[in-house]
């Protein structure tokens, strides 16, 4: 297997050395733990080398007649070649990096003179320098060892950052952009190494290391193969790893260790001294059948290579041409090149959605449509924050703003004052196909477009090609053989037009539908008034509906909505997602008798008291859900272990219990200026254990598309049985929420 991942990256064990990891954030990790930055060990091989220079010419420096020569007290055998003066060197990340590599940038900071991030424009600036150009200062002396870590790949926009920089960076090509943003200037030059993130690389591209000769190379297999999660590898040139310098040492890494004393010898392979404990071999095994897979599959990397590329460039140029009705836009594109070499481009595309009216479309709702259409795709930041913040137009103090609004990474507040926190990421990979793009493509019209579509390029591409290929000029192919993007343009859009018939016909139904309840509107309009028809009430959250016809409005909203939820052993809201069979728990609210009834099919009754307990009983202190779109604290109670068992049996899971919302939790409705401009200030409205409002409203028109939709047809009230709606607005035309 070691020799088979090297070969795959087309290297040997002279030339690199391989240590499996648990993944390529904990390949940054070691680099970051272990990396040298003042070159103490070749200070100490200096003063060794002139000691026995000295030694030397004390012992043959003599001339015949026994008189002593006189020796340069400065000169040794290292004369003519560049030596340390024991002062640290920098530690230098694109802002387009990882955030694991903004954590190697804390461990740095404490051992190195000074981080730098450097940003997508400076460093074109900075590296666009033709070879004969030397950016070096010509000194002999290094003050210190210094790492550039960039992407091969953007994981956010697809980019490929130029793999001529390894070595330019190696040449000591940012020396000068590193005394330029210096506070003390240096006479000095810095030892310059270069690690390559190529996670995402080399997931769907070739990365050949007998042409390009980074330091260190950091691969996660399980963006490669999908499987196994949990092991990755740091790649090390044999030449640079004297740099490394371990001190930690744990199982099977050394020659000899004594407990009595401070003493042990670390094993002389590379990999054997990293690689401490127990490997996860098992999973190490299953790269062969990988490697295989993708071999019998796929033939080669560049034919993946160009796969993904040609998915992506095909999204891309429908989704740039995409306008509404109104002639606006109806998608921001996140890129950086424009789709035309693969060396630069790889198969991704980013983008947020607009409405007609210029407002974002939040990238959740993007989701939960895209999981309706069985499409997976990912939204966020994508733990790139820098790439994100560029993208987005977002300043730090943006960012910040948002943090204190309540957003963090990884949750759902994907809009806030009107701004997206996140964007949508479609990513292809060599089991992707082309009727995968048609039907994102087919998902975006239908559920986010005003008909007809307008099909145009917008104005500011010109420009954006224009800076993309003067950044890249060093390293685009000549013009002759490059893809024509107006040519590719219209054959694609003659393409899509032939593939799209089902989703014409479709949109065409839903446009007719539309036009339908647009002149009712019109012929409606003297006595257009809001008329309630349905009222559903959830007591227990994720359970099944309470019909009534009348209802009283409490503090939270509807009276006992959502007071109650099931949690599982770990105190977590157990929701439809995790168990569908929730919903075949029937509740029934007996206000005269003071009890909720439980029911489920083949099992008896079981009742809850409506009453509050009396402050003596013993309450606890649990989590709404685990998810970050509701992880909000809030006061319950446990209902006994009678009910509670009584769960654990109807769906078959152990440790359930019914917790009840305390009458004193403060749990509230969280600001939101933009459907709510007042809602920043004053008291907010109190909140059930829902997600993030007291009421829900869908209108008649919606129900109705819902139906058509269905592949078994059902009576009206059947389908408003099985909605998870509360109220139903007979408002035409609007959906309120």
């Amino acid at each position: 297997i070691y020799f088979s991942t090297l070969h795959h990256f087309n290297t040997n064990p002279e030339e690199y050395s391989l240590i499996f990891t648990s993944s390529a954030t904990a390949a940054l990790k070691v680099v970051a733990e272990t990396f040298d930055w003042t070159g103490q060990d070749e200070i100490e091989k200096t003063k060794d080398n002139y000691v026995q220079s000295k030694e030397i010419t004390h012992n043959e420096d003599i001339d015949e007649n026994n008189k002593c020569v006189e020796i340069d007290e400065n000169e040794s055998l290292n004369v003519g070649k560049p030596v340390y003066d024991g002062s640290p060197g920098v530690f230098v990340y694109l802002q387009d990096n990882h955030t694991s590599v903004l954590g190697m940038r804390e461990l740095a900071a404490n051992k190195c003179k000074q981080t730098h991030c450097i940003s997508h424009n400076d460093i074109f600036q900075e590296l666009n320098i033709r070879p004969e150009q030397d950016n070096s200062i010509d000194i002999d002396t290094y003050s210190g060892n210094s790492l550039f870590v960039y992407p091969a790949q953007c994981n956010f926009s697809g980019v490929k950052y130029p793999l001529e920089w390894i070595s330019q960076t190696q040449n000591g090509a940012l020396n000068k952009y590193i005394n330029k943003n210096a506070s003390v200037l240096s006479s000095k030059r810095t030892k310059w190494f270069c690690m390559l993130d190529a996670a995402s690389f080399v997931s769907t591209n070739r990365l050949d290391l007998s042409l390009i000769k980074p330091d260190f190379v950091c691969v996660s297999f399980y963006k490669i193969f999908g499987y196994p999660t949990g092991l990755g590898a740091l790649l090390v040139k044999n030449s640079s790893s004297d740099v490394l310098k371990k001190s930690y040492f744990g199982g099977g890494t050394v020659l000899i260790a004594l407990s009595s004393e401070r003493y042990h010898v670390p094993r002389p392979t590379l990999s054997d001294r990293f690689e401490d404990g127990t490997l996860p071999f098992l999973s190490i095994l299953a790269l062969r059948h990988g490697f295989d897979t993708l071999k019998q599959l796929c033939g080669s990397m560049e034919d993946i290579s160009m796969h993904t590329f040609s998915l992506a460039q095909r999204l891309f140029l429908n989704l740039i041409s995409l306008h509404h009705s109104n002639g606006a836009p109806a998608v921001v594109l996140y890129t950086d090149t424009d789709y035309q070499n693969i060396d630069t481009q790889g198969g991704i595309v980013n983008f947020n959605l607009l409405r007609a009216n210029g407002e974002y479309v939040g990238f959740v709702e993007v989701l939960n449509m895209a999981n309706l259409y069985d499409i997976q795709l990912r939204t966020g930041c994508f733990c790139n924050t820098g790439a994100c913040q560029r993208h987005l137009g977002l300043s730090s103090q943006d960012l910040k703003h948002q943090f204190q609004a309540g957003h963090v990474c990884g949750d759902e507040r994907d809009l806030i004052d009107g701004k997206p926190t996140g964007s949508v990421r479609v990513s292809f990979g060599y089991m992707s196909t082309k009727e995968d793009v048609d039907r994102v493509l087919l998902m975006i019209t239908t559920c986010f477009l005003e008909e007809p579509v307008i099909n145009k390029l917008p104005d500011w591409w010109p420009l954006h090609v224009q800076m993309y290929r003067k950044k890249f000029y060093n390293y685009l192919k000549p013009p002759e053989k490059m893809a024509n993007f107006h040519k590719n343009y219209e054959n694609l859009n003659l393409i899509t037009v032939d593939s799209s018939e089902n989703k014409r016909e479709k949109v065409s139904n839903v446009e007719h539908k539309r036009t339908n309840h647009t002149q009712l509107e019109e012929e409606t309009s003297a006595s257009n008034a809001m008329r309630l028809t349905h009222i559903f009430l959830y007591p227990v959250k994720s359970c099944g509906a309470l019909s009534v016809s009348s209802w009283s409005i409490g503090p939270r909203g509807l009276l006992y909505d959502r007071e109650w939820m099931i949690t599982t052993p770990a105190g977590v809201s157990l929701t439809q997602k995790q168990d569908t069979k929730l919903c075949l728990i029937k509740p029934n609210i007996q206000e005269d008798e003071d009890q909720l009834c439980l029911d489920f099919p083949g099992m008896s009754q079981v009742r809850v008291s409506l009453s509050t307990p009396s402050v003596s009983k013993e309450r606890s202190e649990v989590s709404l859900c685990q998810s970050k779109v509701c992880g909000d604290r809030v006061q319950g109670y446990d209902c006994g272990d009678e009910v509670a068992q009584w769960l654990s049996d109807a769906l078959c899971r152990d440790g359930l219990r019914l917790i009840r919302q305390q009458d004193s939790d403060t749990r509230a409705v969280k600001a939101d200026k933009k459907t709510n401009p007042g809602s920043g200030t004053g008291k907010k409205p109190a909140l059930s254990l829902s997600n993030q409002a007291q009421f829900l409203l869908v209108n008649d028109c919606s129900i109705d598309w819902l139906k058509e939709q269905l592949e078994d047809s059902a009576e009206y009230s059947q389908v408003l049985q099985h909605l998870a709606y509360k109220l139903v607005d007979l408002i035409t035309g609007q959906i309120l929420a």
